[in-house]
């Protein structure tokens, strides 16, 4: 990976943090949430704590119940073979991110949640849909979702901005305090 790359990557890892702290204080300063110590390297991935687990961490009490429930991942690449998501070959780059984080967020006991982007595109999420079923009990339906299976594991794609209208931060609060996250 060239250093355009690292640092395209880095700033993708800043934007959601920003953006996450807009979803759950409604303004993008102070940010509540960062990029983990040496995100993007080996130094990552320590098992078992629960502060280190993916590419962003809560720096601050009012971001600590995500950050508690979901293992975050960001990639964000110049092209990524969208319809492949749906073609019976799959995606094999999409395939193999989900794959690495599903495995870390299964060590860390957490839930996996990815945020990727491709050039000029919008942000779209990916988290398990058992998960999506429980919180659509709470929040109804949003009007645009994606299901695939990945590693035997069923997962919603959608939208970042359909998410975060979808779902607030209070009913994630109250789902990581009854699944005993927070």
């Amino acid at each position: 990976m060239g250093k355009s790359s690292k640092n395209k990557g880095s700033d993708f890892e800043r934007k959601v943090c920003r953006l996450l702290t807009k979803w759950i204080v409604g303004k993008t300063d102070p940010v509540i949430f960062w990029r983990t110590a040496g995100s993007g390297s080996q130094f990552t991935r320590q098992q078992g704590c629960s502060k280190m687990c993916g590419d962003i961490m809560a720096i601050s009490s009012e971001g600590e119940f995500f950050t508690n429930l979901f293992c975050i991942e960001c990639k964000f690449y110049e092209k990524i073979p969208f319809l492949g998501l749906i073609s019976s070959k799959g995606c094999r780059l999409v395939s193999s991110w989900w794959k690495k984080l599903y495995e870390q967020s299964l060590i860390d006991s957490k839930l996996p949640f990815l945020f990727f982007k491709e050039n000029y595109q919008p942000i779209y999420v990916m988290f398990p849909k058992a998960v999506y079923c429980e919180f659509e009990t709470w929040a109804g339906s949003p009007s645009r979702f994606l299901v695939l299976n990945y590693e035997d594991v069923k997962v919603v794609v959608m939208e970042w901005n359909m998410f975060s209208e979808w779902l607030d931060p209070e009913t994630i609060r109250i789902y990581a305090r009854e699944k005993g996250y927070v």
